[in-house]
């Protein structure tokens, strides 16, 4: 799944680099995740079990590491086509480009390859 959606952010993440996981708890009622280089992070809350939530979740916070590595042409194509429309809210919609971007990679597209089935939750 990293490569194909490397090859959707046309990211240059090398196809060998390793993808490090690591997990610890949450705090009560918390849930947290976040990326560094080729790290992801969670902090999922204790006794968490829905491994398909979970990995979309890492997928999503991998999506704004690859999303930072797309090449300096296609980044300035996305903001000149973006932000060269007429909209009223073409600059909001541009800031929120990668936010939305990883959420529809992840609980849309990977959710459903891990389950088959559409993330009936908020996302």
């Amino acid at each position: 799944m990293v490569h194909s959606l490397a090859t959707f952010y046309g990211s240059s993440w090398p196809d060998r680099l390793p993808l490090w996981v690591a997990f610890h708890p949450a705090p009560p009622g918390g849930f947290g995740a976040a990326v560094a280089g080729n790290a992801v992070f969670s902090q999922p809350p204790s006794g968490f079990s829905d491994n398909s939530i979970l990995t979309s979740i890492l997928l999503h916070e991998l999506s704004h590491r690859l999303c930072a590595e797309i090449s300096a042409a296609r980044a300035w194509w996305v903001r000149r086509t973006m932000l060269g429309e007429s909209s009223p809210t073409r600059e909001l919609a541009y800031r929120w480009l990668d936010e939305a971007l990883a959420t529809a990679a992840a609980s849309g597209w990977a959710y459903h390859r891990l389950t088959d089935s559409l993330n009936a939750g908020r996302w």
